[in-house]
């Protein structure tokens, strides 16, 4: 190489495409959500919560920030409770859905293990007290409780005659215990516990969401607006109070304000005429704080600080906002909207070219010297001098990309998938039934439940009906009587599906706005159809048509376009049949079938030549994952549509799959939600991404699920010599562990799996959508086009400067040898 050519070659060079050091980790972020509470404690400075995402939080009371979350195994019941021993102390009571039992845990808040205790019962737990520094728990049958050291001992056998539903309890001067039971028939029960057990016995006073108490030397339960009672400790029973004092006020007072609670066993709370007021009636009958209590709240709990200075009141609103006031004054709120997502779209976020139009045409125009000259001026103040504009990497690689997301209630809110903090951009509260976004070229659209467009403006906060003329442009709807399929195309002649009235149906679409169908999936008399499944990307995006074997044959995959992946269950049978179908005419390629007595755990992955079925049997904590390759013929070189120069799913010519399959089964793990990753060329290597029962993010190669893998070790001579052989359990390593140490909390809401491309192929945006949001990056190939963060560039330069130097002072050196040489042979 001449000098001058070398110079031209610098010239020539690019920026290198590197990340530096200092963005490592920043596209690794999860949000913490945790439902709306239906019951909650305060216990010194945290605020501990029972959700219906079955989540138990800690929060901090000053910020809102959570500080520990635990996911019950089983959902649970509103009738879950919290018991408050001490600051560091408390207890709950988990019952589970639709009668399955209940836990009994102590917790403790100074230990590095918060659970100190769990305890099962067959029955759902209907109350939890504690008296006397004894903490007592009454079931569903009425048994009562008490525990001493975390362990249990019955001091009531049930004598009620049908189910317990509530349980109060009160303590009496001379320490008796007093349980008041309410059954489902409305009927209160009430007995004594001290010395010895009292009989149980008609309480006809109210049922018990009326019943409040007065402690001072005697025990006075108080009916709200009713009667007043007090607590007989030689005859052990409850009988009318005739005289005034602290019942008698507290009685006046309700029959005032009926909308009257009782927090702490000291404090009452009225709700009247659009106020909160706190009354401590062993100090006075005035209130001691009152403010105007929130607007639209749907749960509302409270406690008392500072000596009773203090009212605290944790709202949730109708429109899904956490927030905790003192004194009407908010202290924090949370949006728990986000966590219960139901849409997401994601909008690339890329950097605009760095040089202008009128710069680009200006190069053109010039010759190639000063174009050249022209450009490395461009690069070289892009490198060192423009320090107040900085390279955007995340922008210039597509790594920073806006996540919107749509909740159930109407909301859309944005994240920016790469930064350092502040993920969350905005929150839009639309005030509409949205069903789903979509995003058309740069516009982001949602769709309500009568199927109009709206074009939202995150930016300005509004939503703007779309015309139809563009609707027509970008959109085609199948309908079927009260079943609608919406899909997002620009074709305006195609074929499609339609699952409707239980069966699947085929339809075509005409560019004139017709509709008719096609044909019609013959089923089983017990067979139903739980899902179709299509291609992501079609035959022009699939980086190679063929597998390479190490003897350089080949099998070529079967591309065949125009199909989907139909999966029905014959619940008679107790197995799934997976249909290989020609969505245009109906055929039925190839049909595989697999038992399985959970087809809810179901989920199918159909892309190139491959499916990907994962399964779940009920009583099981392992998941199978079966791997169908499909070719054009397994046997090497045999490709059958070569002569086909034009391919019509309605031409004459069918080409039926050769296929290998495989069954894995990944030990100890329920894979809840699948999806595979994406690059921009799909040159890369394949990895499956899985959302986890254990509240992780793992990625499993494609390559040990290949349906090829030999049953044998093969020998060095066979073709599938570059294949792992075969076993059947795929055991994950920790550094397949996507979440890292992170636990994702999965609730009950719709699962996503989002593998979004960016700019690098080997680079893509895993975004896991659930009760949180969890983002990461992988690289199933290594990042084999990039380069590390630590890379110093100017020592790049500097090296190479000193090999032009190296080549200028070497090349007279080796001209003047060579000249010697060929005198002497001379």
């Amino acid at each position: 190489m001449q000098f001058w050519q070398f110079s031209l070659l610098l010239l020539l060079s690019q920026l290198a495409n590197c990340i530096p050091q200092d963005e490592i980790f920043r596209l690794d972020w999860q949000t913490v959500q945790i439902g709306l509470p239906f019951n909650s404690i305060a216990s010194g400075s945290n605020l501990i919560s029972l959700t219906d995402k079955s989540i138990l939080s800690i929060q901090d009371t000053k910020s809102g920030n959570v500080t520990y979350r635990y996911e019950s195994e089983l959902p649970l019941a509103n009738s879950s409770q919290l018991l408050r021993l001490d600051d560091t102390n408390f207890v709950s009571s988990f019952n589970y859905g639709d009668e399955k039992g209940s836990r009994i845990t102590f917790w403790s808040l100074n230990e590095t293990a918060l659970i100190n205790k769990e305890l099962d019962f067959d029955l759902q737990i209907v109350g939890l007290f504690q008296q006397s520094g004894k903490v007592y728990a009454v079931d569903s049958s009425g048994s009562v409780y008490s525990f001493d050291k975390y362990v249990p001992t019955l001091i009531k056998r049930a004598d009620a005659t049908t189910i317990i539903t509530k349980a109060k309890t009160v303590e009496t001067a001379q320490g008796h215990v007093i349980f008041l039971l309410e059954d489902s028939n409305g009927l209160v029960y009430y007995f004594s516990s001290g010395d010895e057990v009292s009989e149980l016995q008609r309480f006809a006073g109210c049922d018990l969401d009326h019943l409040v108490f007065t402690k001072s030397i005697s025990t006075y339960p108080v009916c709200l607006g009713g009667k007043a009672f007090e607590y007989s400790e030689d005859d052990q029973w409850l009988k009318e109070k005739k005289n005034g004092g602290l019942a008698g006020d507290l009685l006046q007072l309700s029959k005032k304000y009926p909308d009257l609670e009782a927090v702490d066993d000291q404090y009452y709370v009225v709700s009247a005429n659009g106020n909160f007021s706190l009354y401590d009636l062993d100090v006075s009958t005035s209130p001691l704080v009152s403010f105007p209590k929130p607007a639209d709240s749907i749960y509302h709990k409270f406690y008392v600080s500072d000596g009773g200075r203090t009212l605290n009141v944790l709202t949730v609103s109708d429109d899904r906002v956490v927030t905790l006031s003192a004194n009407g004054e908010t202290a924090w709120k949370r949006d728990e909207s986000l966590a219960y997502i139901i849409n997401a779209v994601v909008i690339d976020n890329l950097e605009p070219p760095s040089l202008t139009s009128d710069e680009l045409q200006q190069e053109e125009s010039s010759n190639v010297l000063s174009a050249y000259v022209s450009r490395l001026h461009h690069n070289f103040r892009r490198l060192f001098v423009n320090e107040s504009e900085p390279l955007d990497f995340s922008r210039q690689f597509g790594l920073l990309k806006t996540l919107v997301v749509l909740t159930e209630n109407g909301k859309i809110a944005s994240f920016d998938t790469y930064l350092a903090s502040n993920h969350l951009v905005k929150i839009l509260d639309t005030k509409k039934n949205l069903q789903n976004l979509y995003k058309v070229d740069d516009k982001l659209l949602a769709i309500d439940e009568d199927l109009n467009f709206f074009d939202v403006d995150l930016d300005r906060e509004k939503l703007t009906p779309v015309g139809s003329e563009f609707i027509g442009k970008h959109f085609r709807t199948v309908v079927d009587g009260d079943d609608f399929r919406v899909l997002q195309t620009s074709k305006s002649d195609l074929y499609t599906l339609l699952l409707s009235h239980g069966s699947l149906n085929g339809y075509h679409l005409g560019s004139d706005g017709s509709q008719s169908q096609t044909w019609r999936l013959p089923l089983g008399s017990h067979e139903t159809i739980l899902s179709f499944t299509g291609r992501s990307y079609d035959n022009f995006q699939v980086a190679s048509n063929a597998v390479t074997l190490p003897d350089r044959r080949v099998i070529y995959k079967y591309l065949v376009p125009n199909l989907a992946v139909v999966t029905s269950y014959d619940n008679q049978l107790l197995s799934s049949t997976f249909r290989l179908v020609n969505v245009v005419t109906g055929q039925v390629y190839e049909s595989f079938t697999k038992k399985t007595d959970n087809p809810s755990s179901i989920q199918v992955i159909f892309e190139e030549n491959f499916i990907l079925v994962s399964t779940q049997e009920k009583h099981s904590a392992d998941t199978q994952i079966t791997a169908i390759d499909l070719f054009e013929s397994l046997t090497p070189d045999v490709k059958k549509t070569r002569d086909i120069t034009s391919f019509s799913s309605l031409g004459n010519i069918t080409v039926l799959p050769e296929y290998s399959l495989r069954t894995y089964i990944v030990p100890g793990l329920r894979l809840e939600k699948i999806a595979l990753t994406s690059t921009k060329y799909n040159i890369a290597t394949k990895q499956l991404i899985a959302s986890t029962s254990t509240g992780s993010l793992v990625s499993i190669p494609k390559s040990l699920l290949d349906g090829r893998r030999p049953l044998e070790a093969p020998n060095k001579k066979d073709p599938q010599v570059s294949l792992l052989p075969y076993q059947a359990y795929i055991p994950l390593p920790d550094n397949l562990v996507l979440s890292h140490y992170r636990r994702l909390v999965s609730g009950n809401n719709k699962k996503m799996l989002l593998s979004i491309p960016t700019e690098l192929e080997s680079t893509s945006v895993i975004i896991s959508i659930d009760t949180d949001v969890f983002v990461t990056v992988v690289r199933p190939s290594s990042s084999f086009d990039t380069l590390t963060g630590d890379f110093n560039k100017q020592i790049l330069l500097l090296t190479m400067a000193a090999l032009i130097l190296a080549i200028y002072f070497t090349k007279p050196l080796a001209a003047s040898k060579k000249l010697k040489d060929l005198w002497r042979s001379a």
